[in-house]
């Protein structure tokens, strides 16, 4: 409480004194006129008032001048020394609102708030000290709030520190205006944030102004800066080490820059076991020497915009910067890292033990500068331009490779190294996209290229000291720049080029292991010896590689001697090259053979000869005449033998050629659906030009009976068919394709003897559209074509009894097919007419049941010979495009074969009855086979 000793209106010969009586009755006293106001935080300290927990008064000597108002707070009190939480408390309340902007609170001994202490928040600009004396202040616990008036500078000094535990918060805000930002100055001691919810947030950090530091923020503590300075430099900061910690999974600093150094000896930070430092811009070794250690999975330091290293130099104090990266931790600058940012300063960059640093450019600056990668990776953020590589020019010898090698991750992006990169270990290509090499690099480890492409950007880029392995999904691309490797597996591709000129030679000093992988060689396709891209191996070859021969420009020739050479083997040949599909240029087609014409020498050549077209082209006489034949209308196939009327209809009826009589039913529309796959010629094209095919063929047929009598049966039908068959090569391989759809319109007659005698005739016409062959060499011809077809079939059935029966058949079809000439690029094309006989020997079981509602059901088998009595070939004639030096290769026909057949006929409703059938025919004449079936319906109308 306060007492007034006198009255008066003038405070002339006042005097106050403050006692404290938890101090034991300490005063201060001011004689007479106005208690001095200092404004300089030297000259509050001399005016230092005592304020503890306890009661406290004000006593004033003499007068009070007449508008004069005394504060019983002591709002006007500049210095404070505390003791305790609460006495804490009242002394940050009273700072707040005294009006006065430099106050200093010194602790006489460690103080701890408890959970939920809540520090008044100020409204007016304040300078707050606090001298710690050794001392420790710790904010603990959820719900401990310290905000800070609208400006607020905050400084710890005189050792000790500051701690804020355990989800505890300290918040220095901003002033009203830019020039007012709230100030953590913390000069010296030891600050700590610890605990998950712990958080210290200010504007400006300045750490070591009058001392040593060290900074921890650990155990998913929180710290948000705009400005981090970690010892700031020369003549501000008095500091000779200062160390920061970053620890733990959630610990977290988010700060706008971050700079370290300055200091007499040095800075280290340290960010470690998860912890994250995520800065717009960062500069390590500022003025003086400064370190960046980011250790441990999970680890980041993480940099939006650039980060220097070695950053600046002013006066006689060079910056000098070593950052490190380690143990899966992670540096990111999306904006580039500089290493040795001005002239004098010194810079080194570590990433080992699977470190990544991440970045759109590595580049020094015009300082000293050193790069190692030791077990490191490099992971590109952007494309390289012309100007930014990812990694610019080092000076020679700075940019190091240890033992653990160097990753270099393209991440989906097109980037090059400009440096010469040197040491004992070896580079590793990770990432999608294209990682260029721009300079002659000497680094002595394996080049392993594990994903997307590795480039050449000149002659000779390719470290000539290192052996290249390329995994499956890796590419290593010479872009027309020769290159010298110490050796080679692929498992991947080679390619010398693309659009590049013929001549790129790939020089192996070793031995080369293809892995399946796949070499892409441009050449001349010409005679022999024309210009080609070229593999020589000084040492061994072993495994298997498939070569892709790019055309330039050739004309196709035929070569007489060893041919085009494209692998040159010194020591021993024991690897395999493939060609991965056909090489061709005008009427030739290229082979790749090992050994010369007249010695062993193991290297391989393109050699030439009639290109494959001529395989495919020849297979579409036969294939049009196999779906001609298939589309022709059979008595069986089109439901002849499906019940088709009731004893309700005073009818009785069975198969085609039963005993009976048709009877006078009404008229039927019949529908099948007919499918068949097949090969023709086996697995490979006869070497004496008998071309080999696989087949499908599919189609619908629909019919109606326009006459149907006790003994006669006749009518018409249409159909759709689609062919589509493979064409196979001589050594098996895929040659080509035919394509037809085929429209076909019939007319048939059967007619029943009554005794088990019947006969079968029918006509068809078949036109062939869409008639299409293509190579995979890329030619293509189209035409047109049609055929003639017809059957004459007659059987007599055996009844055994009991619903069984047996039916001998004889048939006899002939064919005559016509295809339009046609031509390709390098030909033309000619067809000749066939004109085919076949005849059949057969028989066909059946047993039939009546249900006891009357429905009928058939199930039958059958088996026939068949033999073709006409011609036998299809005849293809090819001649070049002015008609002359005509060749003619023929494809089988039909031939022989044996063929069994198993269905079902039944009675569904009254008027719906169903048929199917399945079959599967065999060559007994050459390789060949078929499996076929139809499904149809009879309506009754």
């Amino acid at each position: 409480m306060g007492e007034v000793e006198k009255e008066g209106s003038v405070m002339e010969k006042t005097r106050a004194v403050l006692i404290d009586a938890a101090s034991g009755g300490r005063t201060a006293t001011q004689e007479g006129g106005k208690w001095p106001r200092p404004t300089q935080r030297h000259a509050r300290r001399q005016h230092r008032q005592t304020l503890a927990s306890g009661h406290a008064w004000l006593v004033l000597a003499g007068g009070l001048a007449g508008g004069t108002t005394l504060f019983t707070s002591i709002a006007s009190a500049a210095s404070y020394t505390v003791s305790s939480s609460s006495g804490l408390t009242q002394a940050v309340a009273t700072a707040n609102t005294d009006g006065d902007d430099n106050t200093d609170i010194t602790l006489s001994q460690n103080i701890t708030t408890a959970s939920g202490t809540v520090f008044d928040v100020g409204t007016n600009p304040t300078t707050l000290g606090i001298n710690t004396s050794g001392s420790t202040l710790t904010l603990n616990g959820p719900g401990t709030v310290w905000n800070t008036g609208s400006y607020f500078y905050f400084g710890i000094s005189g050792g000790g520190g500051l701690t804020v535990s355990n989800g505890a918060q300290l918040r220095i805000q901003d002033g009203p205006s830019s020039s007012s930002p709230g100030i953590l100055s913390f000069d010296a001691g030891a600050l700590e944030i610890t605990g998950s919810g712990s958080a210290l947030t200010t504007s400006y950090l300045a750490v070591g102004r009058g001392g040593d530091a060290t900074i921890a923020l650990t155990n998913g503590g929180q710290l948000t800066t705009r400005v981090a300075s970690i010892g700031e430099g020369p003549g501000t900061t008095a500091a000779s080490t200062i160390t920061v910690l970053v620890d733990g999974p959630g610990t977290r600093w988010n700060t706008g820059t971050f700079e370290a150094g300055g200091a007499t000896n040095s800075v280290d930070v340290t960010v470690s076991n998860g912890a994250v430092i995520q800065a717009a811009d960062s500069r390590i070794g500022i003025n003086g020497a400064g370190s960046l250690l980011v250790d441990g999975i999970g680890s980041q330091f993480a940099v939006s915009g650039s980060l220097s290293i070695g950053a600046f130099s002013f006066g006689s104090t060079p910056g000098q910067g070593v950052v490190t990266v380690s143990d899966g931790g992670l540096v990111s600058a999306l904006k580039g890292v500089i290493v040795g940012v001005d002239n004098g300063t010194t810079a080194a960059l570590t990433v080992n033990s699977n470190g990544v640093l991440q970045t759109s450019r590595l580049r020094p600056g015009n300082g000293t500068a050193t790069v190692t990668f030791d077990n490191g990776t490099l992971r590109a953020t952007t494309d390289s331009t012309p100007k930014s590589a990812l990694i610019d020019a080092f000076a020679p010898g700075a940019f190091t490779i240890g033992a653990g090698g160097m990753y270099i991750d393209s991440n989906g992006f097109d980037v090059t190294a400009s440096t010469v990169m040197s040491g004992v270990g070896g580079l590793t290509k990770q990432g999608a996209g294209t990682l260029k090499l721009m300079n002659a690099n000497t680094y002595a480890g394996t080049t392993n290229v594990q994903t997307g492409i590795l480039q050449a950007g000149a002659v000779n880029t390719f470290s000539p000291k290192s052996a290249v392995a390329i995994a499956s999904a890796g590419t290593i691309d010479l872009a027309g720049s020769g290159q010298i490797v110490a050796g080679l597996s692929n498992a991947g591709v080679v390619t010398m080029g693309s659009g590049t000129a013929p001549g790129t030679v790939l020089t192996v000093n070793g031995n080369y292991v293809g892995n399946g992988g796949t070499m892409v060689i441009n050449t001349v396709l010409g005679a022999d010896n024309s210009p080609s891209d070229k593999l020589v191996v000084n040492g061994n070859t072993a495994g298997q590689t498939g070569v892709k021969v790019v055309n330039a420009g050739g004309l196709g020739a035929q070569t007489t001697g060893n041919g085009i050479q494209l692998i040159q083997v010194t020591g021993t040949s024991n690897g395999t090259f493939n060609l991965l599909s056909p090489v061709a240029a005008g009427a030739y087609h290229y082979k790749l053979v090992q050994n010369g014409v007249d010695n062993s020498d193991g290297d391989w050549y393109l050699r030439s000869s009639l290109r494959p077209e001529t395989v495919v082209d020849s297979t579409i006489g036969s294939s049009v005449s196999t779906g001609g034949l298939a589309l022709m209308s059979k008595a069986a196939a089109r439901g002849a033998g499906a019940i088709v009327c009731t004893d309700e209809d005073n009818a009785r009826t069975k198969g085609a050629g039963d005993k009976g009589y048709l009877g006078a039913c009404s008229g039927t529309l019949w529908a099948r659906i007919i499918g068949q796959l097949g090969n023709q010629g086996g697995s490979a094209s006869n070497a004496n030009g008998t071309p080999a095919y696989d087949y499908g063929l599919y189609g619908i047929q629909t019919g109606i009976d326009l006459v149907r009598t006790a003994s006669d049966l006749a009518g018409l039908y249409f159909g759709y068919g689609r062919w589509d068959s493979t064409v196979r090569d001589i050594e098996g391989g895929r040659a080509g394709r035919v394509a037809y759809d085929a429209y076909a319109v019939g007319v048939y007659w059967t007619h029943l003897y009554g005794n088990g005698l019947y006969t079968d005739l029918a006509v068809q016409e078949a036109w062939y559209g869409n008639l299409k062959a293509s190579t995979h060499g890329g030619s293509n011809i189209s035409t047109s074509g049609n055929s003639t077809t017809a059957q004459a079939e007659a059987g007599y059935q055996f009844g055994l009894g009991h619903g069984w029966a047996i039916t001998p058949k004889l048939s006899l079809i002939y064919q005559r097919v016509s295809i339009g000439s046609t031509a390709d690029s390098a030909a033309l094309i000619s067809f000749g007419p066939t004109n085919e006989l076949y005849g059949r020997l057969g028989a066909r079981v059946s047993k039939d049941w009546t249900a006891t509602n009357n429905d009928k059901t058939q199930l039958f088998g059958e088996f026939s010979l068949w033999s073709q009595l006409g011609d036998r070939n299809a005849k293809t004639t090819f001649t070049n495009l002015q008609g002359n030096n005509p060749t003619t290769t023929t494809s089988l026909l039909g031939g022989s074969w044996g063929q069994f057949k198993v269905g079902v006929n039944s009675q569904i409703t009254k008027k719906i009855n169903a048929f199917v059938a399945i079959d599967s025919s065999v060559s007994l004449d050459h390789t060949g086979y078929s499996i076929g079936g139809h499904f149809g319906i009879k309506y009754v109308y």
